[in-house]
């Protein structure tokens, strides 16, 4: 009689053939399962040393403002300090810069506005960094509208003034620019006004507002957080908001549309990260970042300065990034917009 051996037996359960079988099948589930495995411990551990906010504009400004106070509640969810640091110059392009070539791991981020995000990239051909592929979005945080202080120097005291002013006497006044933003904000109204007059550069609205209050420029375009501790000063007045309808905090403060019914302009700003960047942690500071901007303490400070709450997802930011390079671009064009 033939026998057979222990592996040629089919039946013969835990064979040599079954072994291997279930061997490259487990050895094949964890290789799957190793890049969930390595998010999720990614996701768990961060953040496991302090983090870095970099913002590219002067302290002072809202975006310096607006950084300091998410900054200081991340801290407090992550148990880990959560460092501002400021990088100021070239309309921005020096802090986003540092922070599109910083390693992708989470612990540097930027907060800037669309000014840094969607106009840079349009008025700078030679930019230092590219916002739709060194960068990636990881949430809004706040609209910042904008409006329009003059020194209390000036002759000009309603928006109605400013307006007959600036078209009476062309090159006559000058804007200090806060950087991208406000800089686009003041050209688009130029554009549709049909006026003209000087802009001078400042590291950021802070210094531009400062500026304005000092009597070295005439007025300029900042948001409320921007301009809230000299207001209180009477050495700059508001004479309109560029926002499409008046502000819930400024009820009284005319828009430009009232005078100028084509013109409007507003700012957003929000957290980006390097490219590359885990989505694991892009998503975990995103949804810390909706848990801090929640906080009642938190609204009733934003509030304070001016600014408005609009939290979005990162998916939602980076839509809207491509969406603002197109409108701004397209503006740029047909209103032949230049950098001076």
């Amino acid at each position: 009689m033939k026998t057979q051996t222990p592996h040629s037996d089919p039946h013969r359960p835990f064979s040599l053939r079954r072994r291997v079988a279930v061997t490259a099948i487990t050895a094949a589930c964890a290789l799957l399962l190793a890049p969930v495995t390595s998010a999720l411990a990614q996701t768990q551990a961060y953040p496991s040393k302090p983090v870095r906010i970099i913002v590219p504009s002067s302290p002072g400004g809202s975006l310096d403002v607006v950084a300091r106070i998410i900054a200081l509640k991340l801290g407090e969810v992550w148990k880990q300090s959560v460092i501002v640091e400021n990088k100021p110059g070239a309309n921005f392009a020096i802090g986003a810069s540092y922070v599109a070539k910083s390693p992708p791991d989470g612990y540097t981020l930027l907060y800037a506005h669309d000014g840094a995000m969607a106009m840079n990239p349009v008025l700078y051909p030679k930019l230092s960094y590219d916002p739709v592929t060194e960068l990636t979005a990881v949430g809004r945080v706040v609209d910042l509208p904008l409006v329009l202080y003059a020194g209390k120097s000036v002759p000009f005291k309603t928006i109605g003034e400013f307006v007959q002013a600036v078209r009476a006497n062309p090159g006559k006044y000058n804007h200090a620019s806060g950087g991208t933003a406000t800089m686009m904000s003041s050209e688009l109204f130029k554009a549709i006004a049909n006026v003209e007059y000087a802009d001078v550069p400042y590291k950021g609205g802070g210094p531009a507002v400062l500026a304005v209050a000092a009597g070295e420029a005439d007025f300029t375009f900042a948001d409320p957080g921007s301009a809230a501790a000299l207001l209180q000063t009477e050495r700059i007045r508001p004479l309109a908001t560029a926002s499409a309808k008046r502000l819930r905090t400024h009820p009284n403060l005319p828009t430009f549309a009232e005078v100028v019914p084509a013109y409007n302009s507003a700012s957003w700003s929000g957290l980006h990260a390097p490219a590359g960047t885990p989505p694991a942690i892009v998503h975990k500071i995103n949804a810390d970042l909706k848990t801090v901007l929640a906080m009642p303490d938190v609204r009733t400070r934003l509030d304070e300065l001016g600014v408005e709450v609009n939290y979005s997802t990162a998916e939602e930011l980076n839509l809207q990034i491509r969406a603002d390079i197109q409108k701004w671009a397209k503006l740029v064009k047909e209103k032949n917009i230049a950098v001076p």
